[in-house]
């Protein structure tokens, strides 16, 4: 493993010395000090020969000059020529003992040759002339940071200064200009060297020149070096450069551009490629660094020197072969180092040539999104490369900058590129803003050039201010916005014209560039990003707002990225204090924020120009603001005078803004300035498009693409997570609950329950979620349950959990079971096991039970439903050891022990508290729901002392609802109890006696069991047998009556109490008649049979009829006792006659009874099989049952035997108009479905009529009904389709004769419940149309059309609400709509101009009416084809559509047109209205010919 990254990789240095070489840092010496050095520390020692060898520096350059200068100038003191040759030192002496006299003697110790040397080169000053000069630069630093560098560097810009003195550590002054001079007098010499038409000097010169083939020459890499060394030194110094020669410079550049020329031809030749290179980039650089003299001569720019080195440049571009090679690493820095003179020519001419822009602009584009150019593992290389893609992007920005004219040239040149965009955003091949700032050289140079343009040099030149500056600043404003928006709009356009047409190819382009923008946005110093995001938003919007119609997948994309904008524009409104959040508008509104929005601009203006280094962007922010103060003022025009002190505070602020008098602001910081900047940003579009996108995203959560959808969901829930808040906003919050209320695909449902669980936002939304929790879909109810399980630790809202849990709790009987143990260990989990750990804790255990104690009999209370599902849980989960280990078993039965104790305390501190409000009684009722429930299961909990501590109920006065729960939980109690005291025994019989004359039906079935208990525990049922004989000795009188004459009887409370006294003593005791003797009862004869001869008794049919139905009533719930006297013939032709007869109420006992008897029976059977199925239908318990309990069988056979005698009574009873009458039969149809005691085929069409109810719960009820017949019986419910909708009409009309058209849901909700996958849909839709044209066929007669007018209107009248696979299915039955309507004009025809003239049509009533109905159902069927093609938008003509037009139409999806605003059940109101008019229905039959 590496210590630390390139450790082995042999191009990373491993030493500083080798760094060193391989990057100078010759930069950081302090170059003022380096002559000090020499100084008497150092000496050289120079030995002198006359005689060396001639062959010694014979081609060196440098000894020559030195030599000849030498010879020119040189005197020797004895005035003989002494000819002098030089060696290199051989060594370099330090004298280490040196004192302070000799530091400052600079000349002592030199040789006298040196002397002779310095004194010809006239450097030597006498030391009196010397002057000091003051020890200041005088240069001036420029802060120029580079973008990708943290780091900033200073570059030194030499002004132009006549008379510039140099400081030099030997403390002699030397005039700049002299230095310059020495300079051009060294360049002359090297060109003089250079140029010559000699080529013997080229052949043996091979220092400077470099031979190639056919006698070409170049110069060397050595050669070149030197030249840009001199003419680097001579740039230093502009002064000189007006002194430059032309011709010499003219010279060098054709020398130049010939090595480039030269370096082209032979590049692909047997030559030194990397030598070639290496020759033509410096000769480019000597190209242009003579360009850089700005000399005004045109024979210096011809077109030859300026375009060979581009097209050099441009050949030479591709770095991405063998990034490795350390001679490709020398070429790379040189491509850098020349590239980058290029950006100061451009700004430096005052003319570019259109070929030369041309060939910048073609050579250097791809450069910048070059994705391979950058792979090699080199960092200084890939920096150096980076820096070549900072170099272009200069060059682009300097060339739009430049040439106006071919600004849009450039900007699609540049687009032409996107494409290399890179795929993966890697860091490396990212330009560096700051800290995890990343952005494309691509996106940085159109953001660059984009800043270019604004109005500053305007602005500055302005030298008064006047009442008319505004207006001027307006046109300039006016013209500066048209030009940006005009490049805006074109880059726009162009990227999503290519995506829309490409998408795979382009879409990583848009990914790139939204996200350059977004990281540009937030780093606050490219202001000119927020403009071109703002159009790129409005460009998005703009497709989804469009009519036409795009790809899916470019939509899909365009969310993406629109959620990407979004997420920065909800940081940036997140991170905004709220009074700092002003647009605008709200400034105009409210002046009063106008100081901090004032405030917050000008600082981050001044931050802009003090920290960064481009100048545009200051110049680009400041024409912000002032495009801002001027738009407000603007805004201001048309304010009240109380407004015009704003109105002049922003006019003083645009003054301070053009006389540059802003305030300094030295404590802003790049970490303090952001929240001014983004409080300005509220000011401009962008952050204010933020609620368009938020509604566009609601609305498509609205539409049917599943994936668009999905995104939009991705793209709330991005939002959401930052901050839980937005779902508390009223547009989201309703969205969202729609969503949850409306079905919708599994993946989507899934998807907004994952919204609603950031950050516990479920809690808000606990009863959308839970419509859903009998999902179809395994996924989404597994998910809803953990939901309610966190809803249930969270919340502290007791309704909340009771609400939650009671949905956990209908889990317990799901199909899938998964989920029925996922419910039952929540269940078991935060119900039960949670008092394990708690025992040692009893403050803690009580106030936990206390909790579940409430929760649980709030849930209990909530319907019977739950009721019922929390007995069988108790009973067959709970309390069944099969399903747990002995000691969970174990652990259970305490804790329900545990639970049961607290909640007998509790509802014993209820009773001694004496408080009689609402809330009391409620939470009472609750509490002894809970406990009769306990008292039923089949292991005891209530124990001996809970029955003694609940006593006191027994012996209250007041009688409510409580009274019959305690009864049902003694009765319950003591049969699983005994060994309680005599005397206690004998008080509670006592008490239950007395007051059993007095107590309600209800109670009275509790009591008299649990007297039978007592007395039966007592081993004496004296006492219950006198009460018994005494209540039919009170009978007796009355039944006497009844047999003798019936008319005489009359009904009166006495009577009414003993009918059901009877029915109870004869249901719940089991006297021995042939040992005990009762008074009126034969001997041996049951007294059930003889309560029932009674009951038939007070049934006959001349008697009362409501003592009938309270003898009917007994009747049947004695024989639910005793189910063999339904097998009884007289019974059963007293119920026949009922149902015969047109007695409702009776019938509807009938039927309350045998619900309560089917209950009942269901429940006995399920506590004798013990199976933990809900359902006794179930094929394993009846098998159990069938060899087991035989009894329960034949019990289940009277229940199947009675419904299949009574369904028909049944179904009618479910269609009846007064909807509280019909729920009693629409719950026995529920129980029958559901115990599966009848053909299911029987029931369809009935379910299917209840559909079209208007009564919404008695539809919610069928919707469940017809969902499970789905799912279990499909075929038979597609059967009875037919049957199903002609009795809905007719149930239709029964409830609204007059306007039964205006419901208008049915096929809708009838499609709905029946296309639940793709393939049903088809099935559907052709089942239905072959139902409805049956139903159209047979009512298209002229016998039977005008009777079955209610059938075409109903049936008009539900099409215009069905949804359609595609626009040919549609077509198809638009076509036969149309067949329909022709031959119901034929039908008027016949029926108003065949048969009778016009007087005796409106003589004849009859006839008219007739008429009229024909009329009124043609006319219809008319305006039902036109408003189908009206509202899917459809051409006029599609009725004339070929076969091949026919076929284009199939899989186009049908899509509602949502500004049709009138429904046709409008229209169909307004023909029969119109056509109740004699003269209009005349006009149709005379319209008719």
């Amino acid at each position: 493993m590496a210590n630390f990254p390139g450790e082995d990789n042999n191009d990373v240095p491993k030493r500083i010395v080798n760094a060193i070489s391989m990057r100078p840092i010759n930069h950081l010496i302090p170059k003022d000090d380096i002559i000090m050095l020499n100084n008497s520390h150092m000496r050289a020692s120079i030995n002198l020969k006359k005689e060396i060898s001639k062959d010694i520096f014979e081609q060196d350059e440098m000894t020559n000059m030195i030599k000849s200068e030498i010879s020119e100038t040189a005197e020797i003191s004895n005035s003989s020529p002494l000819e002098m040759k030089f060696r290199y030192p051989q060594n370099i002496k330090l004298d280490e003992e040196t004192d302070l006299k000799g530091q400052l003697n600079l000349l002592k110790d030199l040789s006298p040759i040196t002397l002779q040397y310095m004194n010809s080169r006239k450097t030597y000053v006498d030391p009196s002339q010397i002057v000091q000069t003051p020890m200041v630069s005088d240069r001036t630093f420029k802060r120029i940071t580079h973008p990708e560098e943290e780091t900033s560097i200073v570059e030194d810009i030499v002004t132009e200064q006549q008379s510039k003195k140099t400081k030099i550590s030997t403390n002699v002054s030397l005039n700049q200009e002299n230095i310059g001079l020495q300079y051009m007098k060294d360049f002359k010499e090297l060109l003089r060297t250079i140029d010559t038409d000699n080529n013997n000097d080229i052949v043996g010169n091979t220092e400077l020149w470099y031979p190639l083939g056919d006698d070409h020459y170049i110069l060397t890499e050595f050669c070149l070096n030197k030249i840009i060394t001199i003419l680097q030194n001579i740039s230093k110094i502009p002064q000189i450069w007006p002194k430059l020669n032309v011709q010499d410079l003219i010279k060098l550049l054709n020398l130049a551009t010939e090595n480039i020329r030269l370096s082209r031809e032979y590049s692909n030749l047997d030559f030194d490629n990397s030598m070639l290179k290496i020759i033509g980039f410096l000769s480019i650089n000597v190209t242009f660094s003579i360009f850089l003299f700005n000399i005004e001569e045109k024979r210096l720019y011809l077109e030859e020197f300026v375009l060979e080195p581009i097209e050099f440049l441009t050949e030479n571009s591709d770095f991405s072969q063998d990034t490795q090679n350390k001679d490709n690493d020398q070429i790379i820095q040189l491509f850098d180092n020349t590239l980058s003179l290029i950006p100061k020519y451009i700004l430096l001419r005052p003319h570019i040539d259109d070929r030369l822009v041309t060939r910048l602009i073609y050579g250097f584009s791809g450069i910048l999104t070059d994705e391979v150019s950058q792979q090699g593992s080199n960092t200084i290389i890939n920096s150096t490369l980076g820096h070549i893609k900072l170099t272009c992007s200069k060059v682009f920005i300097s060339l739009f900058e430049k040439i106006p004219n071919q600004r849009e040239f450039i900007l699609d040149e540049l687009l032409s590129q996107m494409e290399k965009l890179p795929q993966k955003r890697l860091q490396k091949r990212l330009m560096r803003l700051g800290n995890n700032t990343f952005i494309t050289h691509f996106t940085l140079t159109i953001l660059e050039m984009l800043e270019k343009i604004n109005y500053y040099d305007y602005i500055q030149s302005i030298v008064t201010v006047d009442k008319n500056i505004i207006d001027v600043l307006n046109y300039h404003k006016k013209v500066s916005s048209e030009q940006i928006l005009q490049y805006i709009d074109h880059i726009v356009d162009f990227i999503f014209n290519k995506l829309i047409d490409h998408l795979a190819k382009y879409r990583h382009c848009l990914d790139n560039i939204v996200q350059d923008l977004t990281n540009a946005l937030l780093y606050g110093t490219y202001p000119v990003s927020e403009s071109l995001l703002s159009a790129i938003v409005n460009k998005m919007l703009e497709i989804f707002g469009s009519s036409k119609k795009y790809n899916a997948n470019v939509e899909t994309t365009c969310l993406q990225q629109l959620g990407h904008i979004a997420g920065t524009m909800f940081d940036i409104k997140r991170q905004t204090k709220l009074h700092e959040a002003n647009n605008l508008i709200k400034i105009c509104n409210y002046p009063d924020m106008l100081p901090q929005w004032l405030g917050s601009f000008s600082k981050y203006v001044t931050y802009i120009k003090k920290y960064t280094s481009r100048s545009s962007a200051f110049y680009f922010a400041y024409c912000m603001e002032m495009n801002s103060l001027l738009k407000l003022y603007d805004l201001m025009k048309d304010t009240t005078s109380d407004q015009q002190e704003t109105k002049e505070t922003i006019f003083n602020a645009v003054n301070t803004l053009i006389n540059d008098t802003i305030e300094e602001h030295n404590i802003v910081t790049p970490e303090t300035v952001k929240y001014h900047y983004y409080s300005i940003l509220h000011s401009f579009e962008l952050i204010n498009l933020y609620e368009p996108y938020l509604k566009l995203v609601l609305s498509i959560l609205d539409e049917d693409k599943i994936k668009l959808r999905s995104v939009a969901i991705k793209s709330l829930s991005t939002l959401i997570t930052k901050d839980n808040n937005v779902l508390s906003s009223p547009m989201v919050k309703t969205t969202v609950t729609d969503l949850l209320r409306n079905p919708s695909a599994a993946s989507i449902k899934d998807a907004i329950l994952d919204l609603v669980s950031i950050g516990s936002a479920y809690i808000g939304f606990y009863k959308e979620i839970n419509i859903n929790y009998d999902s179809d879909s395994l996924q989404v109810r597994r998910h809803i349950l953990r939901i309610n399980e966190k809803i249930y630790d969270e919340t502290t809202d007791q309704q909340i959990k009771v609400f939650v849990f009671s949905r956990v709790l209908m889990k317990i009987e799901d199909e899938e079971d998964s989920i029925i143990d996922l419910a039952r260990g929540t269940i078991l989990k935060k119900w039960i096991t949670v008092l394990t750990d708690l025992k040692d804790l009893p403050e803690k255990e009580y106030e936990t039970c206390y909790e579940i104690i409430q929760i649980m009999s709030g849930v209990i209370s909530l319907s019977e439903k739950c009721s019922d599902l929390f007995s069988w849980f108790l009973n067959f989960y709970l309390l069944n050891n099969e399903y747990h280990p002995i000691s969970r078993y174990t652990e259970i039965k305490d804790n329900l022990k545990i639970i049961t104790n607290n909640l007998v305390q509790m509802i014993i501190e209820l009773q001694a508290k004496d408080i009689d409000d609402i809330d009391t009684k409620s939470q009472k009722q609750k509490l002894l729901n809970l406990l009769s429930l306990f008292s039923d299961s089949i292991v005891p909990f209530i124990s001996k002392d809970h029955i003694i501590g609940l006593y006191p109920y027994m012996v209250t006065d007041a009688k409510s609802n409580l009274y019959f729960h305690i009864l049902h939980t003694y009765k319950n109690s003591m049969e699983k109890l005994n060994n309680f005291k005599p005397k206690f025994l004998f008080e509670l019989e006592t008490t239950i006696l007395t007051a059993l004359p007095k107590m309600t039906v209800k109670e009275i079935d509790e009591a008299i069991p649990l007297a039978w208990c007592v007395a039966n525990q007592r081993s004496d049922f004296g006492r219950l047998l006198k009460a018994c004989s005494s209540c039919f000795t009170l009978l007796n009188p009355y039944i006497n009556l009844a047999n003798n004459n019936p008319n005489k009887l009359s009904l009166d409370s006495k009577l009414q109490r003993l009918l059901y006294l009877a029915t109870g003593f004869a249901r719940f005791s089991n006297f021995d008649t042939s040992v005990t003797h009762i008074s009126y009862v034969p001997d041996g004869e049951p007294v059930y049979e003889y309560v029932a001869k009674c009951m038939l008794i007070f049934s006959k049919g001349n008697t009362d009829h409501v003592i009938r139905r309270i003898a009917i009533k007994n009747l049947t719930k004695l024989c639910g006792n005793h189910p063999r006297l339904f097998n009884s013939k007289h019974i059963l032709k007293v119920l026949d006659t009922e149902f015969r007869s047109k007695n409702l109420d009776i019938q509807l006992v009938i039927l309350e009874s045998f619900y309560d008897f089917f209950v009942q029976e269901e429940k006995h059977s399920l506590r004798q099989t013990g199976e933990s199925s809900y359902m006794s239908s179930d094929k394993q318990r009846k098998k159990y049952a069938k060899m087991n309990q035989k009894t329960e069988f034949l019990n289940d056979g009277i229940c199947a035997a009675l419904v299949a005698r009574y369904i028909q009574n049944i179904l009618r009873i479910c269609l009846l108009t007064d909807f509280k009458n019909a729920l009693v039969g629409i719950r026995l149809l529920k129980l029958i479905l559901e115990y599966g005691y009848t053909n299911p085929s029987l029931c369809v069409p009935t379910v299917i009529a209840l559909l079209s109810s208007t009564n919404v719960y008695i539809r919610k009820i069928s919707v469940d009904l017809f969902t499970k017949l789905m799912e279990k019986y499909e075929t038979m419910v597609y059967s009875g389709l037919p049957k199903g909708i002609l009795l809905a009409i007719k149930y239709a009309r029964d409830c609204d004769s007059t306007e039964y058209y205006q419901n208008e849901q049915f096929i809708s909700l009838l499609q709905s419940n029946m296309t639940t996958s793709k393939g049903s849909v088809a099935k559907f839709n052709k089942r239905l149309f072959n139902t409805i044209d049956m139903l159209l066929e047979a009512s298209l007669n002229e016998s039977t059309m005008e009777e079955n007018v209610h059938i075409i209107l109903f049936i008009a009248s539900n099409i215009s609400n069905m949804r359609f696979q595609d626009q040919y299915e549609l077509l198809v039955f638009i076509r036969k709509v149309d067949i329909k309507y022709e031959q119901m004009k034929e039908i008027a025809y016949s029926h108003g101009k065949m048969t009778m003239g016009t007087s005796e049509l409106l003589g004849n009533s009859v006839a008219k009416s007739k008429i009229r109905n024909i009329i009124v159902a043609s006319a219809v069927f008319e305006k039902l084809k036109l408003h189908l093609i009206n509202l899917y938008s459809l051409k006029e003509d599609i009725l004339l559509y070929d076969e091949l037009q026919e076929e284009e139409l199939k899989g186009r999806p049908a899509i509602l047109n949502k500004t049709i605003s009138q429904p046709l059940q409008n229209i169909i109101r307004d023909v029969i209205s119109k056509f109740g008019d004699d003269e209009e229905l005349i006009d149709y039959l005379d319209n008719l010919d």
